[in-house]
């Protein structure tokens, strides 16, 4: 999954260094590939750890890196942030947190594509048909267009064979794609709040807006990641 092996326990979610609390020692497992077992100090569960270009089974780890633990973190999603987006992008961490590239970057686009079909794109269209639509109307920034131009094309990516995303690239698309949202949803609910507030003579609060972003709202229900 990464090539850090310092994360969050998917229990307790404090940091804690995977290599350095080992409990078992490395067994070969598939294309070399190694295993053991990690325990987090501060809650004493433990995940699966797999590392590649591990050194001397049995001992201590060598020149090896973390490729992937198990369970993972899965990423929180904002709650401010509606369905369908929200349950598109929910799915997508999953799929990150279990280790699978392709399918991450195509839910990633799927979430680019509710975003232009919430701004006004038929449903019917490719994403790519959806996103220039936007362009040539003024409905999207054109670095937000730019953004999801590119989780678009990973999202082809994850989709399409022959070609592939590693891991590097799912996490990076993820990242980007929350930065969309939080850029083209919650900012706009902030403003939206700010603009009813000022309106109303009100001084701003930190209570969280209800509105979301521009075009035809989809409903929001609850999600559970």
């Amino acid at each position: 999954m990464s090539s850090t092996s310092t994360v969050k326990c998917p229990w307790c979610h404090e940091t804690f260094n995977l290599l350095n609390n080992l409990r078992s020692k490395f067994q070969a497992v598939e294309n070399g590939r190694f295993a053991a077992l990690a325990q987090c100090p501060g809650c004493m569960q433990c995940v699966v750890v797999y590392v590649e270009g591990y050194v001397g089974i049995g001992d201590q780890p060598k020149h090896c890196a973390v490729t992937q633990w198990y369970p993972s973190t899965i990423p929180k999603i904002d709650e401010r942030i509606p369905d369908p987006f929200h349950s598109e992008l929910a799915e997508a961490a999953t799929c990150l947190a279990m280790g699978a590239a392709n399918a991450c970057a195509a839910m990633c686009r799927r979430v680019i594509s509710w975003l232009a079909i919430n701004r006004g794109a038929d449903p019917e269209w490719t994403t790519g048909r959806q996103l220039n639509y936007l362009r040539e109307k003024g409905l999207i920034e054109d670095k937000l267009y730019r953004a999801a131009t590119a989780v678009k094309a990973f999202g082809d990516q994850g989709a399409h064979p022959p070609a592939t995303v590693t891991m590097e690239e799912a996490e990076q698309v993820f990242s980007i794609t929350e930065s969309i949202l939080d850029y083209a949803i919650i900012l706009d609910q902030k403003l939206q709040a700010a603009t009813r507030q000022k309106q109303e003579g009100q001084e701003p609060s930190t209570q969280k807006p209800q509105a979301i972003g521009s075009g035809t709202n989809p409903p929001r229900k609850d999600s559970v990641i």
